[in-house]
Parts: structure tokens; sequence; C-alpha cells
């Protein structure tokens, strides 16, 4: 009994110190948006757009990447109906399904954002995007304390994930960007979680294979990359469970995946059209070879603050290995038949029979969520220009990066256990602590999440007293383009 009480009483302990950082990280962000950011992406504005606009979902175009309207005069009123609904346009899911058939991404964040707006009919705000962001900001941090908890078997270790990712450069781009990206991430850590913790139970029930095809359907219903990472996760605890002679669990899970997925096919038809190569046309061509390390930066920069990461150490190391098992080779042969050569033949060899063992002793889990991660690295990298995106481009991998940084604990407090006495145990994870402080702090004082933009002073004036009139000269889609916008400024002084 008393078992029980302590471990209900520690239970307790970690859901209020979640809860305390959760609260935390909302003022923040909410700190973020409300004050510190002053302007806002097109694709903010996009967001509103595909929901709400009855009339055509694209301003500058007929459809995607189409422009067609250079010669015509737009009013205010074209903005005002673009991004608000009306009493003939509230609660029209068609229009909506229809909007997003001609861009590329699901309908699902969009029909939530509509339903809002449909609530406050004829009325606009960018609360209602952002008050989504914190509901998935809410249930992301949850599941993935329980997904980190479980891989690292330490609630402890579950906390310091929840902490490094929320306060990360990349969490909080993730909760501000007003896009489709917040729900997407709840809904990728919500299926890992799924996905893990049938690996591990002994008898699931049938609601664990119900809520995995709720979720693949959700997940495929929100962005179409959520595909990529979750088809990854699937087949291989699929091959693990098959490994494992669990057949019967392998195909329920994997049945109750592919009948979400053909859900959200059918659901909305539009994503065979979607998934077609060459339907975004960029300025360039996407090129893993000559983006990979520009690609990689992003990451680096928003999870640890440090801007870039040489490739020439990686040669470096393997070049300089690659010749050491060479010239040792020679040595190896001349001494084949000492006994320090045997012991240690026969220790290598002991050795690398035993690694299966050691692999599986980390959890193979973690193993499951790195390579989803790295495929989709691969995936985006392969079909994403960078150039026109920049740093942008870490929208794409805001869904991967909680699993990436759940997979790098669970290896870490993996090699704290194998520690004794529990004195250094208790040790390391304190350096351990001390360093992922030592990295929020860093990242967050050479860098501003991405999405936290600062463009224009507030209500248009300038600090000097001027105020500013911008004309855009409309050049169409000029981002995906290539090209970028004209403007003809215009401006006054103000009476002081």
């Amino acid at each position: 009994m008393r078992n029980k009480d302590r471990a209900g009483s520690h239970s307790t302990i970690f859901a209020i110190l979640l809860g305390v950082l959760i609260i935390v990280q909302i003022v923040l962000n909410t700190y973020s948006f409300a004050v510190k950011k002053t302007a806002y992406h097109e694709d903010e504005n996009l967001s509103y757009g595909l929901a709400n606009s009855y009339d055509r979902p694209f301003l500058y175009g007929s459809s995607l990447q189409v422009p067609d309207n250079y010669d015509i005069w737009m009013t205010g009123k074209d903005f005002y109906d673009y991004e608000r609904t009306d009493e003939n346009t509230r609660f029209r899911y068609d229009n909506v399904w229809s909007n997003l058939s001609q861009e590329v991404h699901p309908p699902l964040y969009y029909a939530v954002i509509h339903t809002i707006s449909s609530v406050f009919t004829g009325k606009f705000s960018w609360w209602y995007a952002y008050i989504v962001n914190v509901i998935c900001l809410i249930v992301t941090q949850i599941f993935l304390f329980l997904l980190a908890s479980r891989l690292c078997r330490s609630r402890a270790a579950g906390l310091l994930v929840c902490a490094f990712w929320g306060f990360s450069l990349a969490g909080q781009s993730n909760f501000i960007f007003l896009r489709n990206y917040g729900m997407l991430t709840m809904f990728m850590v919500i299926y890992a979680y799924l996905a893990l913790s049938l690996l591990d139970s002994e008898k699931p029930r049938r609601r664990d294979y119900i809520w995995v095809c709720v979720i693949a359907f959700l997940g495929a219903m929100t962005q179409h990359f959520f595909l990529v990472t979750a088809f990854v996760i699937t087949l291989l605890e699929c091959l693990y469970l098959f490994a494992k002679r669990k057949v019967k669990k392998a195909f329920f899970f994997g049945l109750s995946a592919l009948a979400g997925v053909l859900l959200s096919f059918a659901a909305f038809p539009a994503t065979f059209e979607h998934l077609k190569s060459g339907r975004i046309k960029y300025s360039g061509e996407p090129s893993l070879k000559q983006f990979h390390g520009l690609f990689s930066s992003i990451i680096v920069k928003e999870l640890t603050g440090f801007r870039y990461i040489s490739t020439e150490w990686f040669i470096y190391f393997w070049t300089g290995l690659l010749l050491l098992i060479i010239l040792s080779l020679p040595l190896l042969f001349l001494f084949r038949n000492e006994k320090w050569m045997k012991r240690l033949r026969q220790g290598t060899v002991s050795r690398i029979k035993s690694i299966p063992h050691r692999i599986t002793a980390v959890s193979p889990g973690a193993f499951i969520l790195l390579a989803a991660s790295v495929t989709l690295y691969i995936v985006v990298a392969s079909t994403v220009y960078y150039p026109d995106f920049d740093d942008g481009c870490d929208r794409y991998f805001f869904m991967a990066e909680p699993l990436l940084i759940t997979a790098a604990a669970s290896f870490i407090f993996w090699i704290i256990r194998k520690f004794d006495p529990k004195a250094v145990r208790y040790a390391l994870m304190s350096v351990t602590t001390a360093t992922v402080t030592a990295l929020i702090l860093f990242q967050n004082i050479r860098f501003e999440p991405e999405y936290l933009i600062k463009a224009a002073p507030k209500n248009g004036t300038a600090k000097n007293g001027t105020e500013y009139l911008f004309i855009e000269w409309k050049m169409g889609n000029y981002i995906y383009g290539g090209m970028r916008p004209e403007y003809y400024v215009f401006k006054r002084e103000m009476s002081q």
C-alpha cells in the first residue's frame, strides 16, 4: 500500500510540474505573439484566406501559382472578404474543401479556422488561429511527456524533454506560426506515443487500434508530410513485431494505420493530385546534395543555437578511422597467434554478438523515432528548394524535432542507467539538466524564433514621426516564382 501511495504521490508531483511548465511556455509564447510579434508571414494570411475566402482561394491568382489579375484594381473589400465569413459563407465546409483542393495542404486545420470564423461572423482576429495553437501546444506536451517518460523510463527525463522542446526556438516558432504545423506536431507526437505504447503492450485493446486509426486519419488530413513520418514508424514497428513473432499485433496495427490513411484519401480525394511531383513550381531544382548543409543548419540552430556544423570534421574523422584500420591490418596478422591478440579477438567477437541485445536494451522505439526523423529530413531536403524559403523551411521539420529530442534523451538516459552507485546517476542527470538549460539560454540569447516577425512599426508610424504608405506593384506569386515585389512608397511628416 505504501508503494502505491508513494507512486501516486510522485505521479501527482510530476503532473503539477508538467502543468506549471506548460503554463510558463504558454505565457512566454503569448507575450511573444501579442507584444513582440508586430507583423505576420504571408502564409499566415493565407491560413485565413484558404479557410474563409469564397470567391477565390488566392488573391493574386485563380489557382495555385497561376497569377491572372495583374490588371485588376483590388479594393479594401476584396481583402476584407478574403479573410472573413459573412452570413452567406459561414459554415461552408464544401468551400473549404474546394479551396484546399487547389492548394497543397489537406483541409482539417483550415476547417477549424473556418468554424471559429463562422462563429464570429464578419470579424477577424489573429487570436483565432493562435488559440488553436495553444490547445495544440498543451496536448503535444502532455503526450510528449508520456512518450519520453516511457522511452527513457524516467518521468524526470520526460519533463526535461518537454522543457527543451517547448523553450527551444523550434518549439516556440511551431506555436506562434499561425499555420497547420502546430496541429501537425500534435498529431505526430500522439501517433508516435500510440504506436510505441502498442509496441510494449502485451495485450492491446480494441480501442488502442481504433485510436491509431483515428489519429492516422486526422494527421493525414492536416499535412501531407505526416504520411512520411507515420509510414516509417508503422513499417519499422511492424517489422520488429514480425521479428518477435507477434504477427497478430503487427497485422492489426498496420491495418489500423492503413485504414486511417485510406479514410483520409476518401474524405479528401485531392490528396492524390497533391502528392504528384512537380505540383509546386520553385525558382530552382531541389537538391539534397547541394542544400543538405543548409537544411541541417536550420535544425541545429533551432535546437542548440549553433548556426553551422562543418561537415569537414566528419570527413576527417571517418578518413582517419579508415586509415587506422588499414594500417592495423598488417599488425593484426603479424601478432595473430599471441595470447593477448587471441583475447582481443574473442572479446571483439563477443561484443559484436552482443550488439542486438544492447540495441534492444536502449529501446527499439528510440531507433524507430530516429529513423522516422532522418527519413523526413531526407524527403524534405530532396523535395523543397531551400532558397525559396530560406530558414522558413524549418516548418517542415517541426513535427520530427520532438521525436528526435526524445530519441536522443532515450540514448542519454540509457547510458546514465549504466552507472553505479545512485549518486553518480544523480550527478550525471544534473549535468544533463544543466546542459539542456545552457542550450535553451544560449539559443534564445543568440536568436529569436523564425516566425517572431518584427517588420512594421506599430500603427504604421515610424519612431521619427514619419508615416509611410506602401503600395505593392503586383507580380503574381513572387515567392514561389523566384521574384520579389516592387513598391511605391509615399511618406509624410507627422506634426509633432
